[in-house]
């Protein structure tokens, strides 16, 4: 399969950052011709329930694009978010050792809480598509993809 690394994202939640990520998808983000997108998220520190461990509802990405919601919290990062998903399935939070990666489609719904420990909580999300997709525009906070992506297998 040919596919190319076509975003880079570092996370930093500081200690004590109140800043949630609301359940969310990520393919409602990216305006991509298809939903064939992985983000591999490599830990730089330990991460666990106490530092803001992202969780991960089991099973969501068979279920298709989610409909969204304005959301009620002050301290949420996105503005929007997926309700009630505690009818989707059971939600699981990453325990992870720095250095240690997880894997997830872009259908996959996921969400943190704030970091409310006194330990740091960083790592870097590398974004992988097929090069079939195609990019329908720019995403919603105005970011062009597929300008400069790396091919990290297949031809060019």
């Amino acid at each position: 399969p040919e596919f190319v690394c076509w975003s880079a994202h570092l996370f930093c939640k500081l200690p004590r950052d109140p800043t949630e990520q609301p359940w969310h998808q990520d393919s409602c983000f990216w305006p991509l011709s298809e939903s064939r997108a992985l983000t591999l998220w490599i830990a730089f520190d330990d991460v666990d329930e106490s530092n803001s461990g992202v969780s991960f509802i089991k099973g969501s990405h068979r279920l298709g694009h989610l409909p969204w919601q304005t959301t009620n919290s002050e301290q949420a990062f996105l503005t929007s978010e997926i309700p009630n998903v505690d009818l989707l399935g059971p939600a699981v939070t990453t325990t992870m050792r720095a250095g240690e990666a997880s894997v997830h489609s872009d259908l996959t719904v996921h969400g943190s809480v704030g970091n409310h420990s006194s330990r740091r909580r960083a790592g870097l999300a590398l974004r992988f598509v097929s090069t079939d997709a195609k990019c329908l525009g720019a995403m919603l906070n105005g970011y062009k993809m597929n300008g400069n992506c790396i091919l990290p297998k297949g031809k060019d």
